[in-house]
């Protein structure tokens, strides 16, 4: 029984330590609210996790709220803005796609088409290349190295044909038309 009791009293102490902790803890970041509850029973701990369960609930519902008024807000604001674009006047459904969410102004698709320059729309395709790779459990930089390899080739083998090409059509020799006059006639006339 002596040994159960120094048991009793070892735990006891862990105990009081382990509040001590909590405390110090709770001050630091300032989480002094609500004391620590000593867990009795198994009931107990089911009703704190069931409380937590539902806190995380609620927060997950404001999240879910939230993210539909901004998308609200943000719908309204480009509805606002396309009807100002089309003269202030409520949008006919002749005149204006714009109102239909991602549709964009002629003007808009211009910016977007100058924004793609050469180096982006490589930029773009290296990225691609990456993605794919990590989606088939490949490699990402060494299919990025194949693919630079292979568009070198290409780009070097286009060259070579455009030179081929140049070399495989000889140029004529400048004709002189008078002295091609004087000897057909000089045939002609023998």
């Amino acid at each position: 029984m002596t040994d159960i009791s120094n048991i009793i009293s070892q735990l006891e102490q862990q105990k009081a330590s382990i509040d001590r902790a909590i405390e110090a803890l709770r001050e630091i970041t300032d989480l002094r609210a609500a004391p620590a509850k000593p867990v009795r029973s198994a009931s107990s701990s089911d009703a704190g996790l069931k409380d937590i369960a539902l806190r995380q609930q609620a927060g997950r519902q404001r999240l879910a709220e939230a993210m539909k008024r901004r998308w609200a807000a943000k719908r309204a604001a480009v509805k606002n803005a396309n009807k100002s674009a089309n003269g202030n006047g409520p949008a006919s459904a002749k005149t204006s796609t714009a109102t239909k969410g991602r549709s964009m102004t002629a003007e808009q698709k211009r910016a977007i088409s100058k924004a793609w320059t050469p180096e982006r729309k490589q930029k773009f395709a290296e990225f691609h290349v990456q993605r794919m790779a990590r989606e088939r459990g490949e490699d990402p930089a060494k299919a990025l190295r194949e693919y630079r390899r292979r568009k070198q080739k290409e780009q070097a083998g286009a060259s070579a044909t455009s030179k081929k090409s140049a070399k495989a059509t000889p140029r004529r020799p400048a004709v002189n038309k008078a002295a091609t006059k004087v000897a057909t006639a000089t045939a002609a006339s023998s």
